[in-house]
């Protein structure tokens, strides 16, 4: 029997659902595909979330967790080039590598349906989160098991709606599916932890007076630096 074939990265990005379902629809130009191979980046990681008040502090704690070990979270929110939303969304989510989904707010829409079109796109690392109000009693139990039923065999993280769980948890999981950072996340994780919420604040600053995109990238240039420079 043959081997199934694996795609590169650069295969990846000629896999756009939205064109293969619909034969009506052209495909994207060749400035696009230029942009996607330009900008993809497997420390990159799709941030698929509600932006609801209720989840900002949840919000703040995954960007300073994805931040903390050196990734570039890439978030629905940012600015593009493109014309309609969901083609903006699709080239997001094709320039990273990675994607994380929060799917506790059952009562929007955009994260399931995002989500199914990182799954089409081929995107490592689909961990979702999701938060303890479905494992209270036994019946919502199953009753949550039963609307992923399609989902099984992807990771699924219960944050509870706390921020510190979440850190602790996603950390775990990204140094055990992220080659990329597995080296700057320690066994130990109280002295990392206790890093991250102190780049919470700075997160949530930068956030509250819309400079979010600004910081995430002079923070990530001075890590790069840092690891250019000379060992002592």
């Amino acid at each position: 029997m043959p081997k199934p074939q694996v795609l590169s990265d650069d295969d990846r990005v000629k896999r756009c659902p939205k064109h293969l379902m619909d034969k009506q629809t052209l495909p994207c130009d060749s400035d696009v595909w230029k942009r996607i191979k330009s900008d993809y980046h497997a420390t990159k990681v799709f941030i698929n979330i509600p932006y609801v008040k209720g989840y900002q502090k949840l919000r703040v704690t995954l960007i300073a967790t994805v931040l903390a070990v050196g990734l570039r979270p890439i978030l629905a929110s940012e600015r593009s080039t493109g014309t309609l939303r969901l083609c903006k969304l699709c080239e997001l989510m094709q320039t990273s590598k990675y994607a994380i989904t929060d799917l506790s707010y059952d009562g929007l829409l955009n994260m399931p349906f995002e989500l199914g079109f990182l799954l089409a796109l081929g995107r490592h690392g689909n961990t979702v989160l999701v938060d303890n109000k479905y494992i209270d009693k036994a019946k919502k139990l199953r009753k949550f098991e039963s609307r992923l039923s399609n989902l099984k065999g992807l990771d699924i993280l219960h944050h509870g709606r706390r921020p510190e769980q979440l850190c602790r948890e996603l950390l775990k999981r990204m140094r055990n599916d992220m080659p990329e950072v597995k080296s700057y996340i320690p066994d130990r994780l109280d002295p990392l932890v206790k890093k991250i919420r102190s780049l919470e604040r700075k997160v949530a600053a930068a956030d509250k007076r819309g400079a979010l995109t600004e910081f995430i990238e002079t923070l990530l240039e001075g890590l790069r630096k840092r690891a250019k420079e000379p060992q002592q």
